[in-house]
């Protein structure tokens, strides 16, 4: 199987964390797709590198996230074009669990817990982190049923969160200021 490696290739131990994979999944008879390996300059443009990363990654069967991958803007681009595409997944190592990651980061930002979310409360905080909650779960590849089972809502009323989402972000102030937030927080971030 084509295996492309998304991580951050920024990190200080980029190099050897890239290696260390590629050879991992060579010995376990991938052909590998190692960016840190396409002969771009050093200095070269981060659109460059990008538009290369995600040509490669197309061409690729499956994607090998390696620990540390979130930490990364290009990292999180190319995993949600594996997730858009259908690219397999494959991680390092056992990571959180993300829809627990974007709760915490909710919580920790709005102060709204998962079981307001899940309840049929319309405070409008409520909503907006039910909103942003439905938002970060789908980039991860959930299904709409599988996020309104998780929610306590059905399949329909998740549309609708997202697609106000993109509504709210763009008019509403403080829906935006939560909204990046919340995702500044999922980045790693600190927040004001």
């Amino acid at each position: 199987m084509k295996v492309f490696i998304i991580g951050n290739i920024d990190a200080p131990t980029a190099p050897e964390d890239f290696s260390a994979a590629e050879a991992r999944l060579t010995t376990a008879g991938h052909e590998v797709i190692n960016p840190l390996r396409n002969n771009l300059p050093s200095d070269s443009p981060a659109e460059l590198v990008a538009s290369i990363n995600i040509l490669q990654l197309i061409g690729a069967e499956a994607v090998y996230l390696l620990q540390g991958w979130r930490s990364s803007p290009l990292s999180l681009i190319e995993k949600n074009v594996a997730t858009y595409t259908g690219v397999a997944i494959i991680k390092d190592a056992p990571e959180e669990d993300e829809s627990l990651i974007i709760k915490q980061a909710i919580q920790a930002v709005m102060g709204v817990t998962f079981d307001d979310i899940r309840s049929r409360s319309r405070s409008l905080r409520i909503m907006y982190a039910r909103q942003i909650y439905a938002h970060h779960v789908r980039k991860t590849g959930a299904s709409l049923t599988a996020i309104g089972q998780e929610i306590a809502h059905n399949h329909t009323s998740v549309l609708y969160y997202l697609r106000k989402y993109a509504d709210d972000y763009a008019y509403i102030k403080d829906f935006r200021q939560y909204a990046e937030e919340v995702e500044a927080a999922l980045n790693g971030k600190p927040t004001a």
